[in-house]
């Protein structure tokens, strides 16, 4: 790593160049960023402005297909990581086809944010079916903190409730993070999202948790 800085406003108030420079002269060649759409947008035309257009974006939250399409090609060959199965993949057994059939039955448009919502309506759900009859709110957050492989039927990598509350550390990755390190990812070609890394059957690419040692990645479904 080249190059690192924390301390920016967020809406990049103050525009984005020196920062841009400072990576340009330390010779960056792909950048990890963490923006909303419009600084990411800005971060990406900034690059364009100095000549820098070939340097890869990892965007962390541009999931946005209809964003990407009308910056013109500013996002091309970037990769946009999903925490979710992305709605490229293949459907399988997982909640996706029950996400794309209701938002269908009801004319809602299909995005990431629509997704988020239909997760966190399924955490609340499984808590609710968990607590029974005459249920509290406490007695949903008591069942809920004992779910042990929540994925919101395939949705997303399994969380055990019982002990990721709080987040893991680089010196103990196990005592509270997830048995394996999972992410999705699509890239941008032709103002279009492709899958990349995974398949449209696996589309998780996932390491062990078990320690830091290089290992190679296991494409991964989950139910």
């Amino acid at each position: 790593m080249v190059y690192f800085n924390d301390a920016l406003a967020f809406g990049l108030p103050n525009g984005i160049g020196p920062e841009v420079s400072a990576m340009k002269r330390a010779g960056v060649d792909m950048i990890v960023s963490c923006f909303d759409l419009n600084g990411q947008k800005t971060l990406a035309q900034e690059l364009q402005r100095q000549g820098m257009p070939d340097v890869r974006i990892l965007h962390p939250n541009t999931y946005d297909e209809k964003f990407v399409r009308e910056a013109d090609g500013l996002f091309e060959g970037d990769i946009v990581q999903v925490s979710f199965r992305p709605f490229q993949a293949d459907p399988g057994d997982s909640g996706l086809a029950d996400f794309q059939k209701w938002m269908g039955e009801t004319g809602a448009e299909i995005s990431e944010v629509a997704m988020i919502g239909w997760i966190n309506a399924d955490i609340a759900y499984q808590g609710i079916l968990a607590a029974g009859p005459s249920f509290t709110r406490q007695s949903v957050i008591d069942a809920t903190n004992k779910i042990t492989d929540f994925t919101a039927g395939g949705l997303v990598p399994p969380i055990d409730w019982t002990r990721m509350h709080d987040s893991p550390t680089q010196a103990d990755p196990k005592t509270h993070g997830p048995a394996q390190e999972c992410a999705s990812f699509v890239q941008v070609k032709g103002g279009k999202f492709n899958l990349v890394g995974g398949t449209a059957e696996k589309p998780f690419v996932c390491w062990s948790n078990a320690n830091r040692d290089w290992t190679d990645p296991t494409l991964t479904s989950f139910d």
